[in-house]
């Protein structure tokens, strides 16, 4: 038995030297539309789509913006952390699994620094049915147990533990972190209300709600309801779980309930909840919140190529969402049902969100144009007077993630290993546009010239304007041919601002890329982008830089690039609190090992390189030699596994 063992042994140590290589960029990952089906993890698919022609004839690229104090059509007030993000429950792993994710802590420091906190949905289709437990294998606080079809995603039921939330309110206590959370809606007979006992007793005010039922005018379709259950059946279902969190003694948690978030299409829609006598006074006093879920597009016939859906073309789609009429169109329907919020003081939040449901559109959802398209239809959701906005993560199945925090199907180290999507820049220009001291900014949409050119003014508690966005979704590969030039008249008596102080005070930022077809390369205000792919840690790299607004008189003049956008100071004060860095954290730990911080461009010119040029590998367990060294260990493990298999046949002499 010895004998076998060292033979055994010293088998397996070779072929673990042969064997070790870690990829750092897996070969031939950029590919350029036509669009043909990839088949790998979505997170992963590199395609990049031809970016739209520069219009013929030119749109104007020149024009002037009066400004003016309290202008009608202003928005509602709006907080600083107005858009936040939706993490589907079953990958709560991008946040923590039995550590808390660095990377996560950085990048929600990152907007909070700019906008003073974060607002972060827990939840989704698996929110649905998931079972707290007391404890998990291996110290895991959430797991997957089994395959259910939800809308109509596989979606696996889940069980979590306390320290799920426990780990929640830990990141609070790091970084201004503030929750929303989903209640089980699947069983009515036997409301499962564990999750809101033990987030009222670990977290308390870092929760902002509880969402009762997720998409519940899809629940028919799906199979979680019989067929005829109505806007009316669901509110009946609110109220029955509203008295058992009352019997219980968390009315607090009562008073805090998000409802009727429907989705885009259904057997019932937001509007049947508005219609007179849907929503009596008894159900208005149940919800704190009302909701919205939608995505202007889907990708579902790819997904599910069996469901019969006809499929769309990435490259069409792009177009579609390169203009300023895209985000209006979009939100039209809905902008009876944001007066009927008002009418009943609520709140209205579009809960989960993004630019094209089941997992988004390669080489579209993953673009710089997207980011600039979110900014857009952010800053439209506000104008329509929308209270908040998450848009969805949803894992490696996704391409619209904000962040892709898996690491990638080859074999690579832990270490840096998150991807930042385009999305991500567009909330750090959202925090930074949207900041107020007084956390009450309004928004007022603006003319512009052609529908490839978005405009709007931020205004503050005084209704003066402080704040300018404007978006160039033109693409002219970088030969200044979409280049427009906006001037804008700010001082004296129509604005109650000091144009003097312009001269001298007034700054911007860019947000730019090459491209729109770009998913890389994207700076905002002079960083560099958090890293390549499975290369960032969360933290910025290089310093934020904001220009001065040349400027005669109180009149100013912005060059907007081809594509591009600008965000405008208007006031020495709307930048002052940027000049504080984020309160980052070191990447020093990773899960079950402690890592060196080693810059990653180091690590990616030292080994790797798909194995092609002889060096070894940084992931835990391999070894790190050259092809040569690897070579001549398997030829010295041959020979030692001869000599003591020899040696233990053979009788000494």
């Amino acid at each position: 038995m010895l004998s076998h063992f060292w033979v055994v042994l010293l088998g397996l140590y070779a072929r673990a030297i042969a064997g070790g290589v870690t990829v750092y960029h897996p070969p031939d990952v950029t590919r350029l539309s036509a669009y043909v089906q990839y088949t790998s993890a979505a997170a992963y698919d590199m395609l990049q789509l031809h970016p739209p022609p520069m219009p013929n004839p030119s749109p104007s690229q020149n024009f002037f913006l009066q400004l003016v104090t309290n202008p009608p059509g202003l928005s509602i007030p709006v907080s600083s952390s107005f858009l936040g993000f939706s993490i589907e429950m079953s990958v709560a792993e991008s946040i923590c699994t039995t550590l808390l994710n660095v990377p996560f802590l950085n990048l929600m420091a990152n907007i909070a620094q700019r906008s003073g906190g974060v607002v972060v949905r827990i939840g989704g289709n698996s929110q649905e049915r998931a079972t707290q437990v007391s404890s998990l294998a291996h110290g895991r606080v959430v797991d997957r147990v089994g395959l259910n079809y939800i809308h109509p995603n596989p979606t696996s039921d889940l069980v979590y533990t306390a320290d799920l939330l426990q780990m929640f309110r830990q990141i609070s206590g790091l970084v201004t972190v503030k929750w929303f959370l989903g209640i089980p809606f699947n069983d009515t007979s036997m409301w499962r209300l564990d999750i809101v006992s033990t987030a009222e007793q670990i977290l308390g005010p870092y929760v902002l709600g509880y969402q009762v039922g997720n998409e519940p005018n899809l629940y028919t379709r799906h199979g979680l309801r019989p067929l005829g259950y109505t806007a009316g059946d669901y509110l009946r279902e609110v109220s029955s779980m509203s008295a058992a969190l009352t019997e219980l003694g968390y009315g607090t948690a009562r008073e805090r309930l998000v409802g009727a978030a429907t989705a885009h299409t259904g057997e019932w829609s937001q509007d049947d909840i508005a219609r007179p006598g849907g929503f009596s006074e008894d159900y208005a006093s149940k919800f704190a919140y009302l909701a919205l879920e939608k995505y202007p597009s889907d990708n579902c016939a790819v997904q599910f190529p069996d469901s019969g859906i006809m499929a769309k073309d990435p490259q069409l789609e792009f177009e579609r969402f390169l203009k300023h009429s895209s985000p209006k169109t979009f939100l039209q329907p809905y902008l009876h049902y944001s007066m009927f919020a008002q009418s009943q003081g609520k709140p209205l939040l579009m809960f989960e969100t993004n630019s094209a449901s089941c997992g988004g559109f390669p080489g579209l959802s993953d673009s710089f144009g997207i980011a600039l398209w979110a900014v857009d239809y952010t800053f439209q959701m506000a104008y329509f007077n929308f209270s908040g906005a998450l848009f969805h993560i949803g894992g490696q199945v996704g391409l619209h993630s904000t962040w892709t925090f898996f690491p990638p199907p080859w074999n690579q180290t832990p270490f840096r290993q998150w991807t930042i999507g385009p999305v991500y820049y567009a909330s750090l220009v959202i925090a930074e546009a949207l900041f107020s001291t007084s956390n009450t900014a309004r928004v007022l949409e603006l003319p512009s010239q052609s529908d490839l050119v978005s405009v709007y003014a931020v205004y503050d508690t005084d209704v003066k304007p402080t704040k300018l966005v404007l978006i160039n979704y033109m693409d002219d590969g970088q030969s200044d041919k979409g280049v427009v030039r906006v001037s804008f008249d700010i001082g004296g008596g129509l604005t109650g601002q000091d144009g003097h102080s312009i001269n001298h005070s007034s700054s911007y930022g860019y947000l730019l890329a090459p491209s729109v077809s770009s998913k890389y390369n994207i700076t905002w205000a002079g960083q560099q982008t958090w890293g390549m792919p499975f290369s960032s840690d969360g933290r910025a790299q290089g310093n934020e830089e904001n220009k001065i607004i040349p400027c005669r008189s109180s009149i100013c003049t912005i060059s907007v690039p081809a594509p591009g956008l600008a965000l405008v100071f208007l006031k020495p004060s709307e930048v002052e609190h940027l000049a504080v860095p984020s309160k980052t954290f070191a990447t020093t730990i990773t899960p079950a090992h402690r890592t060196a911080v080693v810059d990653p461009l180091v690590l990616a010119t030292s080994n790797g390189h798909g194995g092609a040029r002889g060096f070894g590998s940084t992931s835990e367990g391999s070894f790190f030699l050259s092809n040569s060294d690897r070579i001549f260990c398997v030829n010295l493990c041959t020979i030692l596994t001869f000599i003591v298999a020899r040696s233990l046949f053979l009788p000494y002499a």
